[in-house]
Formats: structure tokens, sequence, C-alpha cells
């Protein structure tokens, strides 16, 4: 999954939705548990670097600093790089779905688990 996922250009792991590719705040969940739970299987701690990154990029290009809310994505809207407006509820839900369920496999005091 991780050599055939495609990236934005910040290197945020995309959706294919009928064959265009988009920000969507619920895919980070499928994608940085899987690694982090990979990570946990095997040993390799690359994976866990990535699943640490995955979050810190959509963070950095979903979250409103403001109000901490998160865009429900990017992409899905006539100018590629505009965030769709509003918070969305349920993409919330699946974002802490996704770093709950990652930290339940990353190392004990790990350094991905510290937060910038």
């Amino acid at each position: 999954m991780r050599a055939e996922v495609n990236r934005s250009p910040e290197g945020a792991v995309l959706i294919n939705h009928q064959g265009e590719h988009y920000i969507l705040i619920d895919y980070i969940q499928e994608y940085a548990s899987r690694l982090a739970r990979t990570g946990y299987l095997t040993g390799d701690s690359s994976c866990f670097a990535e699943c640490s990154k995955q979050f810190e990029i959509y963070r950095d290009l979903l979250r409103d600093p403001e109000s901490g809310l998160y865009s429900q994505g990017r992409g899905w809207l006539p100018d590629q790089n505009e965030l769709s407006p509003g918070a969305w509820s349920r993409g919330h839900g699946w974002l802490i779905r996704g770093m709950v369920t990652s930290m339940e496999y990353l190392p004990e005091n790990s350094v991905y688990l510290k937060c910038p």
C-alpha cells in the first residue's frame, strides 16, 4: 500500500475516488493505522515514521489553527488546491479513530508519540 498510494506535492496520501485523487480526512485513519500495525508486526520502524508523518502532514494541510478543526479535505472543489469549506463531524471521528488505533501499535515512549 505504501509503495502504490498516490501523494500530494506535500506528501499527503490521497484517496482514489472515481479515478481522481483527493486528500480526505477519513482516509488517513485507514492508511496510518495499517502502517502502525505493519511496523508492530515486522519491527520496521520506517512504518512508524511514515504513520506519524502522515498525521503531521494532514494536520499542517487541513487543520484550522484558530478553531483546531480539520477541513474535510482538498481537491474536491474546482480549485484543486482549495480546502473544502467547514469542518466535518464524521471525518473528525475517523481522524481520531486512526490516531488512537495507530498509538496502540507504536512503541511505548516512542519519538513517534511526541507532539511537535
